[in-house]
């Protein structure tokens, strides 16, 4: 049994990292190509994040209710809870959320992938 949820876990620890990099080309985005951006392409660079997170939950969600260990499905709803970065929010609030964040000269060096999860995680 002891091999299973260590198999489990491992299963869960490497989905997260895996599904991380789906992200990893949002967190190269800078600043710089955000502000370039018009409004529709900030839009659907927003959705797309959204999207992926969603689907990075999701999956979570599914392959815990296929776990029969208890302690399995309860680490799997706190990985999933601790990678929810949304409620329901709107592409374009978020959107006017990053240009808000974006308008602090301290933020600058932040890229738009982190932007976009802090933004989101405050707005939680």
């Amino acid at each position: 049994m002891h091999k299973k949820r260590l198999m489990t876990a491992l299963f869960v620890s490497l989905f997260i990292l895996i599904s991380g990099f789906a992200y990893s080309s949002a967190f190269d985005t800078d600043v710089f190509e955000w502000v370039q951006w018009n409004y529709e392409q900030k839009r659907i660079f927003v959705k797309g994040f959204l999207q992926a997170e969603k689907v990075v939950e999701e999956s979570l969600a599914e392959y815990a209710k296929k776990a029969k260990d208890q302690k399995v499905k309860e680490g799997i709803r706190k990985a999933v809870e601790s990678f929810r970065l949304t409620g329901s929010e709107y592409p374009n609030q978020v959107v006017d959320a990053l240009d808000d964040f974006y308008n602090d000269f301290a933020n600058k060096s932040v890229p738009v992938g982190k932007a976009c999860a802090i933004v989101l995680k405050r707005n939680r």
